[in-house]
């Protein structure tokens, strides 16, 4: 799901809300999903990003922690190498099957 969805269930689930805290990251950081997609403020950054900082803030000795956390941010780095590739190639984004005639 999105960002926006995760805020609306939140929202929307009373009982969910008395068992969780938002946690924002206040300083600007620059999010590797910019070269695919402007995220919408300066602190944004993409889930996997957001999942790898979170992680190193909570088990920062961690050696495990930082091979996951590595691990996320290397997958967000190829999905966005993909991504320009295919949009160098300038392929359409979706195409739709011939209709057949009527």
């Amino acid at each position: 799901g999105t960002w926006a969805q995760a805020k609306r269930m939140v929202r929307d689930s009373p009982h969910l809300s008395e068992y969780t805290t938002q946690v924002c990251f206040q300083d600007a950081a620059h999010s590797a999903f910019d070269a695919v997609r402007k995220e919408p403020d300066e602190h944004c950054v993409s889930t996997l990003e957001a999942c790898a900082r979170a992680l190193r803030l909570l088990e920062p000795d961690s050696a495990a922690v930082e091979t996951a956390a590595s691990y996320l941010e290397a997958s967000l780095h190829e999905l966005v190498a993909k991504q320009l590739s295919h949009a160098s190639q300038g392929a359409p984004r979706y195409s739709r099957p011939a209709r057949p005639p009527a």
